[in-house]
Parts: structure tokens; C-alpha cells; sequence
């Protein structure tokens, strides 16, 4: 996966520096997004990214916490999908899904994602 790095990092033997596009393995790319290393990129447009201000970058992907309200009825795959695009594109926010008395198959997936998730589920 391709990273831009928000930060000078070492990994050997390669010295990389702040705003460099890195691509490493998924898994460490995780680790370092999920710890604020690095962030992700499009890799449609990694050729335009040295071209970027990192700071407004950076200044723009870093945002204050934010509280994202989502209604569900009975729309599992778009809920999938809402999950997966959060998961990918969002950062510090707090999620609240308001079930307004979907189907038991919905429902048993919004239990099994809310213990990863760590939502706030209101039915």
C-alpha cells in the first residue's frame, strides 16, 4: 500500500522524509496510519502528491472530532459499504447508528460491528 509519511522515518535501509510516498506492506501501513506516521493516498495520484503543500495537507486530514449520526432501516449492503468507506477515509470521529427497527439480519450485523467499531447503537 502506498503512504505519504507525515513525518522523517527510518526504515532500513532507506531514510525517508516528511511528505514522501512510501510503499510498504498493508499491515505496517495500518500500524503507521493508525499511529499518525503517515496517511493514505490515491495511487492514481501519487505522481501529483509531491506537488501538495504537506502542511495544508496534513492540516486538512487532521481534523477536530467529529460525531457522525447515521439512520439505518433494512439497507445492509449500503451499511456495508458506509462502514467500509469510514473505516478507510475517516479519522477521529465518534459514530452513532440509530436502528429504526431493521430486519434481525441488519440487526446481528450491527452487533457484530459495533464490537469493533465501538459505536453508540440507538434502536
Amino acid at each position: 500500500m502506498k503512504v505519504i509519511l507525515n513525518r522523517d522515518k527510518n526504515l532500513h535501509p532507506n531514510r525517508y522524509k516528511k511528505g514522501d510516498v512510501v510503499n510498504i506492506p498493508d499491515k505496517i501501513a495500518q500500524r503507521w496510519i493508525n499511529k499518525g506516521i503517515a496517511h493514505y493516498t490515491n495511487a492514481d495520484y501519487s505522481d501529483y502528491t509531491n506537488n501538495i503543500d504537506h502542511h495544508s495537507l496534513k492540516d486538512y486530514i487532521r481534523h477536530k472530532r467529529i460525531t457522525i449520526v447515521i439512520p439505518v432501516f433494512n439497507a445492509l449492503e449500503y451499511l456495508k459499504k458506509c462502514f467500509s468507506s469510514l473505516i478507510r477515509f475517516t479519522q477521529n470521529y465518534e459514530l452513532v447508528i440509530i436502528d429504526n427497527g431493521s430486519n434481525s439480519k441488519t440487526k446481528e450485523y450491527l452487533l457484530e460491528r459495533k464490537k469493533h467499531l465501538n459505536f453508540k447503537l440507538q434502536t
